[in-house]
């Protein structure tokens, strides 16, 4: 569209400045710095993993597999601060964010742009379940058909890596689970204070993480397949789940300069004391809480 969302002189500064490794670093230190506020994430590993996957979802059209990521925390974990007044302040103006919505209505929102994804109060609905199958279509950008009166179908896909916040996740389905990266919050500490920088700054910070994807999409596209690759054996998850967690691995791994079995114990690191077998619901399990909702 005609919305202007990034000032070129600048972004071309940037780009200028993302060809040295250690002004990269600096850019993922500071936002990983940021996430570090919240003392409350699950895995000490949260914070470097956000801010990968901040950094892939700028590019997000770019990748051959995108993982779509799923943010859960009981009321009191400062969720939706940290979604509303800090994630969404990095991708802004260019973001859609949105609480409580339809699948219908995220469709058409997105309409034909690349344009970051965010959803709030994603809880246990009648909507939720149509919106996980469109996002199903994004992990390798397959499209859905629909009919139409006048006999035409018309055709929709995704290319994006969304980013969703809940108390829980409500993903049971294996195709839903192997898809999303699960970044968990506990209750806040009731003394933390959180400093939020202003929307200018958070701006200019997204901006730099950007250039930094700018720099390394090609790398960060080869070390993604070598990951998934040679991690077979060594790494015991799902292939899939391989695939969904590589790809911050990989922007994390080339912004640090490492090579493929660096990367992998990059991933190995990621991956350490998360329970990723989730909780599966049977065909029959379903039908009762579709029933019961």
């Amino acid at each position: 569209g005609s919305q202007k969302w990034y000032d070129f002189d600048q972004l071309k500064d940037f780009t200028t400045q993302a060809k040295d490794p250690k002004w990269c670093r600096k850019v993922f230190d500071e936002l990983t710095a940021l996430f570090c506020q919240w003392p409350n994430w699950k895995h000490r590993q949260n914070p470097e993993l956000l801010a990968a996957l901040v950094c892939c979802t700028w590019l997000q059209s770019t990748w051959n597999w995108r993982p779509l990521v799923s943010i859960t925390g009981k009321t009191g974990s400062a969720k939706t601060l940290f979604m509303q007044s800090i994630l969404s302040k990095l991708f802004e103006p260019l973001v859609i964010f949105c609480e409580k919505t339809t699948e219908a209505g995220v469709r058409q929102k997105i309409g034909l742009t690349a344009r970051p994804v965010l959803i709030d109060e994603y809880e246990s609905d009648k909507h939720r379940q149509a919106i996980l199958e469109l996002f199903r279509t994004s992990s390798r950008g397959g499209s859905i058909l629909r009919g139409s009166a006048n006999g035409v179908a018309s055709s929709f896909g995704m290319k994006h890596i969304a980013w969703t916040g809940a108390i829980e996740s409500g993903l049971r389905k294996a195709a839903d689970q192997n898809r999303f990266i699960s970044i968990e919050m506990n209750e806040m500490p009731k003394d933390c204070r959180i400093k939020i920088p202003s929307a200018a700054d958070l701006h200019i910070l997204g901006q730099k993480v950007l250039a930094v994807g700018m720099v390394h999409w090609s790398r960060v596209k080869e070390l993604a397949n070598l990951i998934t690759e040679q991690s077979a054996g060594v790494i015991n998850i799902d292939s899939r789940l391989i695939e969904s967690y590589s790809l911050p691995c990989a922007m994390l791994s080339s912004v640090l300069e490492l090579n493929a079995q660096e990367a992998i114990g990059v991933m190995a690191h990621i991956l350490e004391d998360r329970n990723l077998t989730g909780s599966l619901q049977s065909d029959e399990e379903q039908v009762l809480v579709a029933i019961y909702e």
